[in-house]
């Protein structure tokens, strides 16, 4: 964590910068479980993972196949499906849909090709399938590590296919509703395996910790006959198939932490849910089986900085000296490190010497009449910066 200290002679300002994460994948398991396709393995899927943070000008998907190697000409074949119109039933209005193939398993070089369904018929099938040209949209395999399914044939591997989605091809109002393998990766016949739950809505929780990856986040979803916990370990994602309902969100926020925004869009990017950020909460959260919702919780580490400067002499004289003492007291129940010292003396000074307190860590520098650098302050004591200066002779240096 890095906070940024500026000090100046006539006045103090404190503000706490912190960088922002890269968020990652939200994911949904099979709520088939492991190899539920009898007979059928080379068709059976594990899991689907989202990341929107690319939007608005794409978002990536992500779905994984249990099987690793396919021999001879067989293939895993699957389609991304796509609701864009917000219809009640939640029919597919988009699918992406690819082939992989061989040992170890890739994505087929002819693939991916897209479909519009001119006649939405199912949350599983494209209607009047209609093939367009992709304009933006880019699609590559990997074989992974993270199957959810300690009893996977290949575990802890899956061959994983993840499209960046460009908002050209599939508007940004849309969502990924279902996932399905198919015979020759054809949405508009009967699907081996999905992994939606279609009479659930879609949760997205992203948590903004900053560079934590330690902190343990729990959040509360609460609805009438309805409540569960789940847990976002540091900055993540979390993806949740939730019941039909009105829910409110709390989330448990740790010692030292603070909820600073709390931002809740529907599909369409449309503000949702009222926000209580005394208590971390957001609720009146309407979720349908053809929404997907996506709350942002935004924490950052409570510090208690406190900033004094001192001078050493009363009175001033040409070619006289002076030592300015600045003190950063860290007051709070957390060690700060790498906080971000500045101090800017008068014009007509010039810093003839800067140290520290003893026993601390303390990286200073000078440059023309600035100290900066950065300060590792544990908790509940001080760091002092001592900043020698001297007066100059000629008035105009004052100036």
């Amino acid at each position: 964590m890095r906070y940024l200290v500026f000090v100046y002679l006539l006045g103090l300002t404190l503000f706490t910068i912190v960088p922002t994460a890269s968020a990652d994948f939200a994911c949904h398991a099979d709520s088939g479980g492991v190899n539920d396709l009898s007979g059928s393995a080379q068709a059976d899927l594990t899991q689907m993972c989202y990341d929107f943070d690319p939007l608005p000008s794409s978002y990536l998907v992500s779905v994984s196949f249990d099987k690793v190697n396919f021999s001879g000409n067989n293939t895993g074949d699957g389609c991304m499906l796509f609701d864009t119109d917000d219809d009640p039933s939640g029919f597919i209005d988009y699918a992406i849909c690819f082939q992989v193939g061989g040992q170890p398993a890739t994505i087929l070089p002819t693939t991916p090709f897209a479909y519009m369904c001119t006649s939405p018929d199912s949350e599983e099938r494209c209607g009047g399938a209609t093939l367009f040209a992709l304009t933006g949209t880019t699609c590559s395999s990997e074989i992974s590590d993270d199957d959810p399914f300690p009893g996977g044939e290949a575990h802890p591997q899956d061959t994983k296919v993840t499209c960046d989605v460009s908002t050209l091809d599939v508007p940004a109002g849309g969502v990924q509703v279902n996932a399905c393998s198919y015979p020759s990766a054809s949405p508009t016949s009967d699907p081996k395996d999905c992994l939606r739950d279609s009479d659930k809505g879609q949760l997205i929780l992203r948590k903004d910790a900053g560079t934590d990856t330690a902190t343990t986040f729990t959040f509360n979803s609460n609805s009438p006959g309805t409540s569960r916990n789940d847990i976002i370990t540091g900055s993540g994602q979390l993806y949740l198939q939730l019941d039909p309902g009105s829910y409110t969100i709390d989330e448990l926020t740790p010692d030292n932490w603070a909820v600073t925004d709390i931002q809740c869009v529907d599909r369409n990017n449309v503000s949702v849910g009222t926000v209580n950020l005394a208590d971390g909460s957001v609720s009146s959260l309407n979720i349908t089986k053809t929404e997907r919702l996506i709350c942002d919780f935004v924490n950052r580490q409570e510090a208690d900085i406190s900033v004094t400067k001192t001078d050493a002499n009363t009175g001033y004289s040409p070619k006289g000296t002076s030592v300015y003492a600045v003190t950063v007291s860290n007051d709070g129940n957390s060690n700060l490190s790498g906080v971000s010292f500045e101090d800017t003396v008068p014009n007509g000074l010039t810093i003839t010497n800067v140290s520290c307190s003893a026993g601390v860590t303390c990286n200073l520098s000078q440059s023309g009449n600035t100290v900066s650098g950065l300060l590792d302050i544990p908790k509940n004591s001080s760091v002092t910066v001592s900043i020698e200066v001297e007066f100059s002779l000629t008035p105009q240096d004052y100036q």
